[in-house]
């Protein structure tokens, strides 16, 4: 199963919650989507809430897959005015570096990124395909 990353919607829910966008590739087999939340329980965790269901069948051959795992978090400082295009074959997103710790994003990849090795030192700006 793979999924293309989408971004994240700029301002996260109520909660803190943010909920990455994820799209199914076409050559999935079988046919399903996902849906991830993300809140920050402390500084140094992430807690996730994924539901992975399939969606080319009805019952009893439909399944949904619900997980809550406490995922523990490792910050990544970034290169002030660097650029990371994250996202894959499908549609990618361009990000600037502002401070050194976040990442603002300026531009939508429509064709995606070019893949890069992280980490890479020193930085090498990445691009849209």
């Amino acid at each position: 199963q793979g999924f293309s990353y989408l971004g994240v919607p700029l301002a996260p829910g109520a909660n803190g919650e943010l909920a990455p966008m994820l799209q199914a590739l076409p050559t999935n087999a079988p046919q399903t989507a996902i849906s991830v939340t993300m809140t920050r329980p402390s500084p140094d965790a992430l807690a996730t809430t994924a539901r992975w269901v399939r969606t080319d069948q009805t019952a009893p051959l439909a399944w949904t897959v619900m997980t809550t795992n406490p995922i523990s978090l490792t910050r990544r400082d970034c290169q002030v005015g660097g650029s990371y295009c994250l996202g894959g074959g499908g549609q990618g997103l361009l990000y600037s570096c502002v401070d050194g710790r976040h990442l603002t994003r300026i531009k939508v990849c429509t064709p995606g990124c070019t893949p890069a090795e992280p980490p890479r030192t020193p930085h090498v700006d990445e691009v849209c395909n």
